[in-house]
């Protein structure tokens, strides 16, 4: 069933020699080209620098949630010594468990200035043994058109074509240089999640980035798990026109054309491999097409046999999953809930059992 449903969509495959298995290397070179013309014609190059990162803080700590947890806030210092100009900084929060190890956490680009603001379980995070670190997009790069006080570092050039997409996952990749100095921290288990938007940016951060353990695109739809080809709700125009800002200049390119893309949805979670990828929505989620995204998780299977393991755990032409299924045996996760474009605490449930079904 779903093996028709893939052919009636007429993706691209992950590699042109359908039917062989690449090997680890042959993939790892496949790998390579296919970021680079990601680059390219969608999200656009991040800059190439000898980046220097640091973390200063803005105020002492203190404790929150009954003793619990302990809260700060950091300046994340972002320069290249060689590069006059290029630095920035970006605040973000830490709210970490009291606990005498290194902790796991959540690295959660977010749409609010403040923490605490929005639906986020941060409790129930701290009661299973996770911190969350959390950042504000637009301390990154502004949602929308360039203006005179956009830092150097984060401009538009022809040499650094990026989109938003682009500047927030390089932004997240940067925190996460500073978390690796955490001596709080568990370097190995840090998850980067977001939702909407911001689940299109961590799914790049994801695929360009493998030293994530997880990558969480909640209700990312199209631009993030939804496949562009056949999509039921927003199509690849509407975004197009919508939002330019987000992608690179050369993406304007496939307005109308998107069966003359050369790449779908299931290449961004195929680049995760042997990655561990968690994606979940809303079934009445207006923005985000359920079926093109259970589509492009099955497509993204073959990267992952690959490496001798299994990403979305269902049959290679398997049956439609069960309403409010929730599928966690292999290394791409699923759930759909009820309701609409929201992350939710049943989402975060099912992914802290996740994490700590394969303690990533």
């Amino acid at each position: 069933m779903t093996g028709e449903m893939l052919k009636e969509r007429k993706i691209p495959p992950l590699w042109q020699e359908q039917g062989r298995l690449l090997t680890v290397s042959e993939w790892e070179q496949e790998r390579g080209r296919l970021l680079e013309r990601l680059r390219r014609e969608c999200y656009g190059a991040e800059p190439v620098g000898n980046w220097q990162v640091s973390g200063e803080p803005v105020e002492r700590p203190w404790e929150d949630m009954g003793g619990k947890a302990v809260r700060s806030r950091w300046m994340v210092r972002i320069c290249d010594p060689a590069t006059a100009g290029s630095q920035i900084g970006i605040p973000i929060t830490m709210l970490m468990p009291k606990c005498s190890g290194k902790a796991p956490v959540f690295l959660w680009i977010q749409f609010e200035a403040e923490q605490d603001k929005g639906i986020k379980p941060l409790e129930e995070i701290i009661d299973n043994g996770y911190g969350v670190v959390s950042c504000y997009y637009q301390d990154i790069a502004r949602d929308g058109a360039e203006t005179e006080d956009c830092p150097k570092l984060m401009r538009t050039t022809k040499t650094n074509s990026w989109g938003a997409i682009a500047k927030w996952a390089f932004g997240l990749s940067r925190i996460m240089d500073f978390l690796l100095t955490r001596e709080d921290i568990d370097g190995e288990r840090v998850a980067v999640v977001g939702g909407s938007r911001l689940g299109k940016t961590v799914l790049w951060a994801g695929a360009i980035d493998q030293r994530f353990s997880l990558c969480v695109p909640m209700m990312s739809g199209t631009g993030g798990v939804s496949l562009y080809r056949g999509n039921t709700k927003e199509t690849l125009d509407q975004v197009l026109h919508n939002f330019p800002h987000w992608f690179c200049r050369n993406f304007q390119e496939y307005a109308g054309k998107v069966d003359q893309l050369f790449f779908d949805a299931h290449f961004l979670l195929a680049l995760r491999a042997p990655g561990f990828t968690y994606v979940c929505c809303g079934s009445q989620d207006p923005y985000v097409d359920v079926q093109g995204q259970f589509l492009a998780c099955c497509a993204a299977n073959p990267a992952y046999r690959i490496f001798e393991a299994e990403g979305l755990a269902v049959q290679e032409d398997g049956d439609w999953p069960e309403d409010f299924a929730v599928l966690q045996e292999g290394r791409i996760g699923y759930h759909v809930r009820p309701g609409g474009h929201f992350m939710s605490r049943y989402d975060f449930e099912q992914v802290m059992k996740y994490r700590k079904r394969y303690h990533i």
